[in-house]
């Protein structure tokens, strides 16, 4: 296992919030008591897992969480069962608890596989160690065609997928993408980047901008001192694909943004690439790694299992050759 850090501008302020606690003394003012729990919260993400959900994370976890948090693009590729969902469910939960007002969406190629994430969570909740997640769950409604969960003010969407258009009316703070290998490049570009084109709260960003403007030209501020307003997310789920596929495709975009950013480009992305090699001991069987490997090809299971991009030159057709001549859902007659 490696780690790059690339080379991306970071446009948030940092705030050692841990260091800040410990050095605070004497009295706290309820208010200020409150902010500064608030704040440890949001930067301790195996902290407040256990606390509202019972949930001890494994490091890669919590590091997975905390990039979801930080991070306007993430993108995992991660070995199958390595807890995807698990994982992503518990960042949907605490960032519609920390986060409030903020919409969720989640889709995947199939309804049950978008499902799948919402589940996590309905299960996470149901233990007597998630009394507070519980507590915070205020609606749940199901319907054929979305799964709505509420959170206070915020929401967990779960939709499917079809040919796309039945996505165009909603807008979300955060869209979570399970299965993103199956996941067409027309869809991505054509509805759901679209989804994160609308900002929250326009009016208000447009006033501050407005005061800010005048202030910096006064002279009683600097443009560094002018707030950060928080991007909208897209979080991207998937284990390998071919390398012809888009999946690879969009992942040297995101590697080349990393590793060689523009000026202009003010998002942050992070790219997490876990193999079954890189989990701990205690999350797989044995076995079904043994069985996978005896059943699998040797490319099926460094897809699957070891999170490698692979070609296609090892079958006697070439499966880019087969994708080229199929026709795409949706467009025969």
């Amino acid at each position: 296992m490696a780690w790059e850090q690339g080379h991306q501008i970071l446009h948030k302020k940092f705030e050692n919030i841990n260091q800040e606690i410990l050095e605070t003394e004497g009295f706290l003012e309820e208010e200020k008591a409150k902010v500064l729990l608030y704040k440890f919260l949001r930067e301790n993400p195996s902290f407040t897992s256990e606390l509202i959900s019972g949930i001890s994370l494994f490091p890669f976890q919590h590091m997975a969480i905390k990039a979801m948090m930080e991070t306007d693009y993430f993108l995992g590729i991660w070995s199958r069962g390595l807890s995807k969902s698990f994982t992503t469910g518990i960042f949907a939960a605490m960032d519609a608890i920390l986060n409030q007002g903020v919409y969720i969406g989640i889709i995947s190629k199939s309804f049950r596989q978008s499902r799948m994430i919402f589940n996590k969570i309905e299960e996470i909740a149901k233990s007597p160690k998630a009394a507070f997640l519980s507590q915070c769950i205020t609606r749940v409604s199901k319907s054929n065609d979305q799964w709505v969960m509420e959170i206070g003010r915020s929401k967990i969407i779960a939709l499917p997928l079809g040919d796309g258009e039945k996505l165009r009316g909603f807008r979300f703070q955060r869209m979570i993408i399970d299965e993103l290998l199956l996941m067409p490049e027309k869809i991505i570009n054509e509805v759901i980047l679209p989804f994160l084109a609308v900002v929250e709260n326009p009016t208000e960003r447009q006033k501050i901008y407005d005061l800010e403007t005048k202030m910096i030209a006064a002279g009683k501020m600097t443009e560094e001192e002018c707030h950060r307003w928080p991007h909208n997310k897209i979080i991207g789920l998937s284990s390998a694909s071919y390398k012809f596929e888009y999946l690879y495709k969009l992942y040297q975009q995101y590697e080349n943004l990393i590793l060689n950013p523009s000026k202009q480009d003010n998002a942050h992305r992070v790219i997490m690439h876990l193999s079954y090699d890189c989990a701990p001991r205690q999350l797989y069987d044995q076995n079904l790694l043994d069985q996978s490997k005896a059943t699998m090809s040797e490319a099926q299971f460094e897809r699957e299992f070891g999170s490698i991009f692979t070609d296609d030159s090892s079958g006697y057709f070439k499966v880019s050759k087969m994708a080229a001549c199929t026709i795409p859902d949706g467009e025969g007659d």
